[in-house]
This record gives C-alpha cells, structure tokens and sequence, in this order.
C-alpha cells in the first residue's frame, strides 16, 4: 500500500493522501478446515497431459500420477504424520498402530465427483504411506 496524493495538489487544505493498493507477488489463501484444491487441480492437469502424450484414458493415469505424487510428499516430509499433517488431513492416532484422519482436504469436489476424487486420495495416500516409509499402514 502506498500513499500518495492524485490531485497534484500540496500544502494545507491539499486533502487527504489517497491509499493506493497493489496486487501482491504472491497468492495469500485460507481455508478452515485446510483444502488442497491446487493440488487436485495439479493432479489432473498432469493426468491430462500424460494422457494425451502416452494415448491413454485419463482414468488409468490419474492413479499412477497421484500415487507418484504422494510418494514424493511422503518421501519429503520426514514422517508420514508430518505429511498428513502438512497437507491438512489432521492424522490422529487410533491406538492400534493405524491412523484417523479428521479431514478430507478435496471435501467439496469429492462430494460432487466422489469415485474419481476419493480414488484419486486413496493412491496419494498409498503413494505418501509408501515415500515416508510406512507401507502397511491402516486408515480410518
């Protein structure tokens, strides 16, 4: 924000500076609960990409995309609860070595597109399970 006076005017009686605002360099979001959205929209843009390359329906890449995503968030993150936790699945422990996760961060399109979306979460979650190092793991 900056401010500045328009009419050219100084002095007394020149009036108050106007504030003049500017879009920011970067994006700002928030969202309770946390939503991932972009990276839903990451998924099938890739999905879509590779689909058109490789000649392949969209709903055999889709998969394969989103469970090679997750293995690098899993893989990045240190631990499969920081992983969760860092993309607002809001893991709890269910006392018997598995996990509750309090959150789906893809709630409104899976409402509307449940199978594509929820399938779509399953293999990320595979895929972040798997890069973190916690294959077997149990949901709830």
């Amino acid at each position: 924000m900056e401010y500045r006076r328009l009419t050219g005017r100084s002095g007394p009686g020149a009036g108050r500076p106007a504030k003049l605002y500017r879009r920011p360099d970067s994006e700002v979001a928030v969202s309770i609960p946390e939503r991932r959205y972009d990276l839903t929209g990451e998924l099938l843009a890739a999905a879509i990409e590779e689909s058109a390359s490789a000649d392949r329906p969209v709903r055999d890449v889709l998969p394969e995309m989103a469970y090679s995503a997750g293995r690098e968030i899993g893989a990045s993150s240190g631990s499969l609860e920081a992983a969760l936790h860092n993309y607002g699945f809001q893991p709890r422990s269910d006392n018997c070595e598995g996990w509750v996760l309090g959150n789906c961060p893809f709630h409104q399109l899976a409402r509307q597109h449940t199978q594509l979306i929820c399938g779509l979460n399953l293999q990320l979650l595979r895929g972040v399970a798997d890069g973190a190092g916690a294959t077997g793991t149990r949901w709830c």
